[in-house]
């Protein structure tokens, strides 16, 4: 899979590293040094830094190649046209060579200088597949000059009253007293985890090549999150605030509004979560909100109507529910009567395909 979809490099064969960080990239000149800074000042040094630059049209490139040249760890991955996130960083993940994976956007920066340290020493100590920590958002305005963001954890405070930031030449970030910024489902992203790296390659290697190299512009943590978590073994949550999460204007996340990107990614999620659900009721309920939810998308039969593959990957994950043994009849009819009052084709699509049960 690898050969197929990224430009040949060869990395030294010889590095072992204890932690690797995989951060896409696209258009983030203004950014991403820092972003590889908050790496590099980590009290680890046996890590590697892999940028997989996602055919950026500013000059990113010029600038992690001057980064690539002054540190050994950095490698740089460039993909011939432009592919998206969710593909970028599978691709890099599956190159990595460190035992723990710590992913990450480019425009993230971690907050002490020991969160590699004390995040994988307690990971790999306990054999843990997933370790979270915790992290705070901030939020550049128009002139992508950084506001006030605020947190009401106490301890954090009287540890850190005046900043958020603490690695000095970075920065620092003030803080308002006030309604957290920390986001209440961390557990749904990759955001602010520390993951084995062979658990992040499996769960890679049974989405599948096709799944990966979906254009996927939004929640696309979660799709590959989902995976990961059911077929983890074990998951640990400590109470540390490592990540400084920094949402840009011109983040490739910033596509609210944008209904055909928002009604794609929540296909793909749908497609992703009737595969890999475990039989709990918390899975089931997932499954029908998710399904729901889609069937009530602003403008959804028009998404469908512009391409055919996402037409039919549809009428498959309705048919797959509608055609299982794995859900309640109540669920099936309140979905089938929600399609066939929302979608004009729906009944036509689905009386044409054969029912089979999962």
């Amino acid at each position: 899979m690898q050969e197929n979809y990224i430009q040949e490099r060869v990395f030294n064969s010889s590095e072992q590293p204890k932690i690797s960080t995989v951060i896409p990239l696209y258009n983030c000149s203004k950014f991403i040094g820092k972003t590889v800074k908050s790496i590099q000042n980590q009290n680890i040094k046996d890590i590697e830094i892999i940028l997989v630059n996602d055919y950026s049209t500013d000059n990113t490139l010029s600038i992690v190649k001057k980064l690539e040249e002054q540190d050994h760890r950095i490698k740089i991955i460039n993909n011939k046209k432009n592919m998206g996130i969710l593909y970028s960083r599978s691709i890099g993940t599956l190159l990595s060579k460190g035992e723990y994976i710590f992913p990450l956007d480019n425009d993230d920066l971690f907050l002490d200088e020991d969160v590699f340290k004390s995040i994988s020493n307690i990971a790999i100590e306990s054999n843990i597949d997933i370790v979270e920590f915790k992290g705070i958002f901030q939020v550049y305005n128009e002139d992508n000059i950084l506001n006030e963001t605020t947190i009401n954890d106490t301890n954090f405070q009287t540890h850190k009253p005046n900043l958020v930031l603490f690695q000095p030449e970075l920065g620092k970030f003030p803080l308002k007293e006030g309604n957290t910024s920390e986001s209440i489902f961390n557990d749904v992203y990759l955001w602010a985890k520390c993951i084995k790296t062979s658990l992040y390659k499996e769960a890679l290697i049974k989405m599948g090549e096709k799944r990966i190299s979906r254009y996927v512009l939004i929640f696309e943590d979660i799709y590959v999150n989902y995976v990961l978590f059911n077929i983890a073994n074990s998951y640990k949550f400590i109470n540390k605030y490592g990540l400084f999460r920094i949402k840009r204007k011109e983040s490739a996340s910033n596509i609210w509004g944008k209904y055909n990107e928002m009604n794609k990614s929540f296909l793909y999620l749908l497609d992703i979560v009737i595969d890999f659900s475990r039989d709990l009721i918390e899975n089931k309920k997932i499954i029908v909100f998710l399904v729901i939810y889609l069937l009530n998308r602003y403008k959804l039969e028009e998404t469908l109507s512009q391409n055919e593959n996402y037409k039919q990957l549809f009428n498959s994950c309705l048919n797959r529910i509608l055609c299982s043994n794995y859900f309640s009849p109540k669920s099936k009819m309140k979905i089938k009567i929600l399609a066939t009052n929302k979608l004009s084709s729906f009944n036509y699509f689905f009386h044409k395909r054969s029912c089979i049960e999962y």
